[in-house]
């Protein structure tokens, strides 16, 4: 256990607003409003962060840059996702872990996440690494992935309409 340099204090205010009692799935949950997401928040040195965050930072270290804090008792055979998820206000340091972002995403319930797990385009081909490209999508501030064989069929009826003028 890493209690780094935080004050006891913060330690102590972080126990206290949390409800230890014996819940079935072993999570202690944050007793504090949620956000918007569902998610406590908690001030620690001066910067509010999610309580999860500052549960992991304190009971087991600083966030590496480019890791989240993901909650292992939220899977998606025990709960159904969103921000009315219980597992969102969980603090319990053993049900925390650092993952990447992309692992993150994965294990959740977004239209990307939904998304990102299929294995063939809307047009049935199959995403393989010849039938793959990937882009920057500025927009949405993401790489995102396409299918070459619905690229090129696109691109031929975009010169045929062309042709036609």
């Amino acid at each position: 256990m890493v209690l780094k340099t935080y004050i006891r204090d913060d330690v102590a205010r972080l126990i206290s607003r949390t409800n230890r009692m014996d819940n079935p799935d072993g999570c202690w949950y944050f007793d504090g409003n949620p956000s918007v997401l569902g998610y406590g928040s908690f001030t620690l040195n001066g910067r509010t962060i999610g309580a999860h965050r500052a549960s992991y930072q304190i009971f087991c270290g600083d966030t590496p840059k480019g890791m989240d804090v993901d909650h292992k008792c939220h899977t998606r055979e025990n709960c159904h996702g969103g921000r009315t998820c219980k597992h969102r206000m969980c603090v319990r340091p053993s049900h925390l872990q650092l993952v990447t972002h992309h692992e993150n995403v994965l294990r959740g319930h977004a239209t990307l996440t939904k998304r990102l797990q299929k294995d063939v385009c809307f047009r049935g081909h199959e995403y393989t690494s010849e039938n793959t490209y990937t882009w920057f999508n500025k927009k949405l501030n993401r790489e995102t992935r396409g299918c070459k064989a619905c690229r090129a069929f696109a691109q031929r009826e975009c010169t045929k309409r062309r042709k036609l003028k």
